[in-house]
């Protein structure tokens, strides 16, 4: 589902909450599926830089996230 059928979609309606549920569902998996190949590659440090660099483009990244962040034992390299 692309960001324009979302917000077109009248929230309201029953099928407008299920597709955005399925949307948001999957989201959440492909995000896991990228975090786990991260981690069995050892490219953990990449993965959080680009992610972090796409997710937070017009925004500074939250002090809550760099704390995680460092508490992990990675480095925030924005």
């Amino acid at each position: 589902m692309t960001t324009g059928l979302a917000s077109r979609l009248n929230i309201k309606e029953t099928i407008g909450c299920h597709l955005l549920s399925i949307h948001n569902i999957r989201h959440q998996l492909r995000l896991m599926e990228d975090v786990r190949e991260a981690i069995d590659s050892g490219k953990v440090q990449q993965f959080l830089d680009k992610f972090l660099s796409d997710y937070y483009q017009k925004e500074p990244v939250p002090d809550w996230v760099r704390d995680a962040v460092a508490f992990m034992g990675y480095e925030l390299k924005l």
